[in-house]
C-alpha cells in the first residue's frame, strides 16, 4: 500500500477522466434499498435506478463488463470479479488499494484516453465484442451513448445523483446481484468504522476546516460542491468544508484561486491534486499555515482517483495514505 510522504510527492502525468469524477451525491441507505429491487423485476433480475432510468440487471451475470471502478471494486471485494473491465491505461496496470490476492477482473482492457471519454475511446464495436450480459458504465455524457450501450446489453449508468457512483449504494447493489448481501453490508460497515476511527485517533480532525483543490499552472481550483466525492470523504470524517468562505473566479467545478491570493487557502487541512508542477516554489507557499503544519498533502493522479471516484476498496487506502497529515492537525 502506498503512503504519501511529507516531502515532495511523486506525481503522475497522465490524461485521465478523473476530473469528470469530482462530483458525488451521497445517498441514504433507504435510497439504496429503493433502487436495488422492485416488485416489477422479472425473475433472475433486480431493478437498478440510475442516471438514465431503471434497468433490469441479471443476477449472477456471466459476462459483466465494467467501466466503473466503483462497481469493479465492489464485485472484487465480494470475491465475484467482473468478466471484463475497461480501464484507462495508468489504472489498468493495477491499483495500490487492491489487496494482494484479490482478483479485480477476469480480463482487463487498457484504453488510452485523450480528449474523449473512456467509453467513446474504446468504441461500441469493441464493447459488443466482449458479449456482455450487463454493462456497468458509470458516468455517461449523454442519452445517445446510453442508448447505444443499452442496444448491446442492459446498462447501468451512474448510481446516485452525482457524476460518479455512490460507493455505499453500489456495494449494496453488487451484494444483491451476486446474492452476497450480508458480505456487502459488512464491507460497507467496515469502511464506515475505519472513517469513524480517524476522529477517535485524532480528535483534532473533528471540526477542522478543509479545502480540496486541483493545482495546475499556478492556480488552485477549489472544489466547492458539498456533494463532490472528495469533499464527502472529508465531511464523513467530521471535517468542515471551507469552500464557502474562499473567494475566487467561478469555474465549472469550483473557484479558481490565483497564486497571488494564497492566503485564501489558509485552512486547517489543504489537500491538492497535482498532475504536473507543484506549488512548492510559489512565493509565500512555505509560509502558508497548512504547509507549515504538515497538513497540505499533494496527491498524485492515482490517489486523486481513489478520493474522487471512491470505492469500498479505495476509501480505506486513502485513509491510510492521509494518516500522517491527520496526525499533524
Amino acid at each position: 500500500m502506498m503512503f504519501l510522504s511529507r516531502g515532495s510527492i511523486r506525481t503522475l502525468s497522465a490524461a485521465t477522466a478523473v476530473a469528470c469524477a469530482l462530483a458525488l451525491t451521497a445517498c441514504s441507505d433507504d435510497d439504496a434499498e429503493d433502487a436495488a429491487a422492485s416488485g416489477d423485476a422479472t425473475p433472475g433480475t433486480i431493478s437498478i435506478t440510475h442516471a438514465f432510468g431503471t434497468t433490469e440487471v441479471p443476477t449472477d451475470p456471466d459476462r459483466a463488463v465494467s467501466f466503473s471502478r466503483t462497481w469493479t471494486d465492489a464485485f472484487a471485494a465480494l470475491d465475484e470479479p467482473v468478466a471484463v473491465q475497461f480501464a484507462t491505461a495508468p489504472l489498468a496496470e493495477g491499483m495500490p488499494w487492491v489487496p494482494d490476492g484479490t482478483e479485480i477482473a477476469e480480463k482487463t482492457i487498457p484504453v488510452t484516453v485523450t480528449s474523449a471519454d473512456l467509453i467513446s475511446t474504446a468504441g461500441m464495436e469493441a464493447i459488443a465484442a466482449e458479449d456482455p450480459d450487463v454493462i456497468f458504465a458509470g458516468y455517461l455524457a449523454d442519452q445517445e451513448t446510453y442508448d447505444e450501450l443499452s442496444a448491446i446489453a442492459p446498462t447501468v449508468a451512474t448510481v446516485g445523483e452525482g457524476m460518479v457512483d455512490d460507493w455505499r449504494e453500489v456495494t449494496a447493489l453488487a451484494g444483491k446481484i451476486v446474492d452476497k448481501e450480508e458480505e456487502a453490508t459488512s464491507a460497507v460497515e467496515d469502511v464506515d468504522a475505519a472513517l469513524a476511527e480517524v476522529a477517535t485517533t485524532y480528535p483534532a480532525v473533528t471540526g477542522a476546516s478543509f479545502a480540496y483543490a486541483a493545482y495546475r499552472e499556478s492556480a488552485f481550483t477549489v472544489i466547492t460542491s458539498p456533494d463532490d466525492a472528495s469533499n464527502v470523504f472529508f465531511t464523513d470524517l467530521g471535517m468542515v468544508s471551507a469552500a464557502d468562505r474562499i473567494s475566487g473566479t467561478e469555474s465549472g467545478r469550483g473557484k479558481v484561486v490565483s497564486a497571488e491570493n494564497l492566503d485564501l487557502l489558509d485552512v486547517d487541512f489543504l489537500a491538492l491534486w497535482i498532475s504536473g508542477e507543484t506549488p512548492d516554489q510559489l512565493p509565500g507557499w512555505s509560509e502558508l499555515g497548512p504547509v507549515q503544519r504538515g497538513t497540505a498533502p499533494q496527491l498524485d493522479t492515482i490517489t486523486a482517483t481513489a478520493l474522487g471516484a471512491p470505492s469500498v476498496l479505495s476509501v480505506p487506502w486513502v485513509i491510510d495514505a492521509l494518516d500522517p497529515y491527520f496526525a499533524a492537525l
